[in-house]
């Protein structure tokens, strides 16, 4: 076998290979022989149809196979030979020696790209904030409040509409031109006066305002509104007030905490399993935003050559998600080439720690995604009846792994913040 090697661009590989032509024939005739001793054909006896016969009828398509094959098999050799591990599918052409009439050498080539060699930059060297969080009682009162407000008794009253009130409107929009646009109209719609639910000051232009009112707001859409169409754009809702509600929060009774699960009713094991709550979820908040923060270290600080081909799998993958539909064109493209970046540097630490995937892990994984579904067991049993589903937990799970194993090595840098800013990754970061 002669074997040549170049660089085409970037990391595209082009490999020439020659397999020698005695080597293919001999294997194109050991599977026709074999096939006269096994196909079935009418007319002929078992065993005994002519060389010949099974030459046109399956010569060709052997001959493929083998072809195949043997080009699969020299392309691992190379691979295996360069160090090369294959990014994109191998696009294979043979150059000559296809003639199936003389035996000659089959000469071939395959293009692909590789994954980039990976020095990751000295993770020691990482300062990652970690936000320490202190859980008073005031903020379990909060939380207390919160938990009734979301429960609060709405009942109907004859006056007008404040803040804090629930309304239920009909509306309709139109443009500047006086034409309907699209999502801009609802009937019986529910909206608390205050909540922010409605752009600009739609629902402050509500205040006021009297059972079977017709009112009409205007309104200027934000310059970086969802909708491009819509963007910067001034309109005018006509809004007709069908119903004013006042909420009353429910008495912190006992039979309010047997309603949020909490046995035995006592004021005391509610507050309890408030706190434990709100441990549970600034625990979480307090990973992901670790995790945020390490994964933009590793993107900024090991710049990294991309495969083409992984990028515009990605790209393909993301714009057939709806979240993206208005993103732009170049945001995307960088969101792709963030994922694959990071997916090329945590695989790197995962192949040089030799991480594994931790089966108790895998399984607290899929314990924790079940527990989201009323029936848990049946969840679990259907990632159970599937290798691939298990495979893609698996890689979720070696991905956080090598996660943890670089934490371990980076220095964690505590800061206080506020229960009420944990849910603002800037005000960590900048800390």
């Amino acid at each position: 076998m002669q074997v040549s090697t170049e660089t085409t661009q970037g990391l595209e590989r082009r490999i020439t290979v020659t397999i020698p032509g005695t080597d293919v024939a001999q294997e194109l005739q050991n599977r026709l022989t074999s096939l006269a001793q096994t196909t079935r054909i009418a007319g002929f006896r078992p065993g005994k149809i002519p060389q010949k016969v099974i030459q046109q009828r399956f010569g060709d398509q052997v001959r493929r196979d083998v072809l195949g094959e043997r080009m699969r098999a020299t392309l691992n050799e190379v691979l295996t030979q360069q160090n090369w591990r294959v990014a994109s599918n191998p696009r294979f052409e043979v150059v000559s020696g296809w003639d199936p009439s003389v035996v000659q050498d089959v000469c071939y080539t395959a293009t692909f790209e590789i994954y980039p060699e990976v020095v990751l930059a000295p993770v020691e060297a990482a300062v990652i904030s970690r936000p320490e969080i202190q859980i008073g009682d005031s903020d379990v009162d909060a939380m207390v409040d919160h938990l009734r407000r979301q429960r609060q008794i709405w009942s109907k009253v004859d006056r007008p509409a404040a803040i804090d009130d629930r309304v239920t409107i009909d509306f309709t929009g139109f443009l500047a031109d006086g034409t309907k646009f699209p999502g801009g109209s609802g009937t019986d719609v529910l909206l608390v006066l205050g909540s922010g639910r409605f752009v600009g000051e739609f629902e402050q232009r509500l205040v006021g305002a009297v059972v079977a009112e017709t009112r009409m707001i205007d309104v200027v859409f934000p310059a970086d509104y969802g909708h491009a169409d819509l963007a910067g754009q001034a309109v005018q809702f006509s809004v007709v007030v069908k119903a004013i509600e006042a909420g009353h929060l429910p008495e912190l009774d006992e039979l309010f905490i047997r309603t949020l699960g909490v046995a035995d009713g006592t004021e005391e094991s509610f507050r309890r399993e408030v706190r434990l709550g709100m441990e549970r979820d600034c625990a979480g908040k307090v990973r992901e935003l670790v995790k945020a923060q390490l994964l933009d270290w590793l993107y900024q600080n090991n710049p990294v050559e991309l495969p083409n081909a992984l990028v515009q799998e990605e790209l393909v993958s993301l714009r057939s998600r709806d979240s993206t539909a208005d993103v732009p064109g170049q945001a995307l493209e960088e969101r792709a080439r963030r994922h694959v970046a990071l997916g090329i540097l945590l695989g790197d630490v995962v192949r040089r720690q030799r991480i594994k995937p931790d089966p108790e892990q895998v399984r607290a994984y899929i314990r924790a995604a079940a527990d989201e579904y009323e029936s848990p067991e049946q969840v679990e049993q259907w990632y159970a009846a599937d290798s691939k589903r298990l495979q893609e937990i698996e890689a979720v799970v070696v991905e956080d792994m090598a996660l943890e194993w670089i934490l371990k090595q980076v220095q964690l840098k505590p800061v206080s913040v506020p229960l009420r800013e944990l849910l603002n990754p800037e005000l960590v970061s900048h800390a």
